[in-house]
This record gives C-alpha cells, sequence and structure tokens, in this order.
C-alpha cells in the first residue's frame, strides 16, 4: 500500500515537470518583456539599443537572444546603414552571451553576408563562442509577426504601478551596469525581481535612489 503511494506521488510530481517548466520559460523580467517589445515593435534604432544594454549588461533571457538571432537572419541581406550598425550590434549582444547556440546564426550571416562592416563584428562574436555540442537556434523557430501583436497587445507596465509612497516603490536597490534608464525604471515596481548576477559577469552592482513620480 505504502509503495502504491510513493509511485502514484512521484508520477503525479514527473507529470507537473513540463507544466512548471513552460510557466517558468514565460515569466519573463520586466527588463525582458521591454526588451522583446522594443525587438518587435522598433526600427533599427531600437534593435541598436537593446543589443547595446545586452552587451554592456552580459544578461539576458534566450527568448530576447533568440528573437535577435531571429532578426539578424531575417535581415542580414539588407542594404541599408541604419540596419547594418544594428545587426552589427545584435552579434556583439549574441558574441557576449557566450552561448554556443548561436554558432550557426552567426556562421550563416559570415558566410553569406558581403557586408564588411557587418562580417568584421560577426566574425569576432563568432569567436567568443564556445565550440560546444548544443542544440541551435534555427530560422523560424521565433515567429516575428506573431510576437509584434503578442507585445503589442500586452498591458502596459505601468498598468500595475501602485499609488505613489507605497511601501517597496522610492527606491531601486540595484540595477545593472548597462541598463537604460527605461530597463531601470522597469525594475522600480518589482525590484525583487532582479535576476541574480553571477560575480564572474558583474563585478558590482550600481546602487540608485530614485523616486516614483
Amino acid at each position: 500500500m505504502l509503495k502504491s503511494i510513493r509511485l502514484l506521488s512521484v508520477t503525479l510530481f514527473a507529470s507537473l515537470i513540463p507544466a512548471l517548466m513552460t510557466s517558468n520559460a514565460q515569466a519573463l523580467t520586466p527588463t525582458s518583456e521591454y526588451q522583446l517589445k522594443l525587438l518587435t515593435q522598433g526600427g533599427p534604432e531600437s534593435i541598436r539599443s537593446t543589443a547595446e544594454s545586452i552587451y554592456n549588461s552580459g544578461y539576458s533571457e534566450l527568448e530576447v537572444t533568440d528573437t535577435m538571432a531571429e532578426i539578424l537572419l531575417q535581415n542580414y541581406t539588407r542594404n541599408d546603414r541604419q540596419y547594418t550598425d544594428a545587426l552589427a550590434w545584435s552579434a556583439k549582444a549574441l558574441g557576449s552571451t557566450h552561448n554556443s547556440r548561436y554558432r550557426n546564426t552567426l556562421a550563416e550571416v559570415l558566410a553569406q553576408s558581403s557586408d564588411r562592416k557587418l562580417n568584421k563584428y560577426v566574425e569576432a562574436s563568432l569567436k567568443l563562442l564556445p565550440q560546444t555540442q548544443t542544440e541551435q537556434y534555427v530560422k523560424g523557430t521565433i515567429n516575428l509577426n506573431a510576437a509584434r501583436t503578442q507585445t503589442s497587445e500586452a498591458k502596459p507596465a505601468t498598468a500595475s504601478i501602485p499609488p505613489p509612497g507605497a511601501a517597496g516603490t522610492n527606491k531601486i536597490t540595484a540595477a545593472m551596469p548597462g541598463m537604460s534608464m527605461e530597463e531601470v525604471n522597469a525594475y522600480a515596481v518589482h525590484p525583487q525581481r532582479l535576476p541574480r548576477i553571477s560575480r564572474a559577469k558583474h563585478l558590482f552592482l550600481l546602487t540608485l535612489e530614485a523616486k516614483v513620480m
């Protein structure tokens, strides 16, 4: 009887694991939500600013970098100076993740692109990614049209902001170097949701005092 109960408990727990993993995968931080909106709703300037933020902070979530990889793969053949600059920064951002998942993405761009400036940064970024066996990002995995619709329908972050003076809303106790002011403000309401930062990637924390107007 006891053995049967234990077996049932293990079975039930195992059945919950996929749901828990899906739930965790969908729970993006406010900064990642903001970055996805910039990538899917904005133009080359927004793409560049997001890529710079990821490159300078050393922090990113997989859904954000996957979206950046998709944008890079869809646009590297464009003959547009603004896009070249934005995509060069995107390559630098992917390289800064040190995630070998993006080796094939960068390798394709390097092999197919005729843009010397872009290729310069793509080649340098490719060298930063370890040659380890891992699942590669595949073009089309992220549907940019669906992502645009999803981010445009998302409720603004300000909708959940509590009244001024409410507990926990008058200070930002930690922020990561490289964040834009918009990204820092995205954490102002939920400072407890700041991601854990590894010592290897971040040598210091930037302390800010800010009042919610």
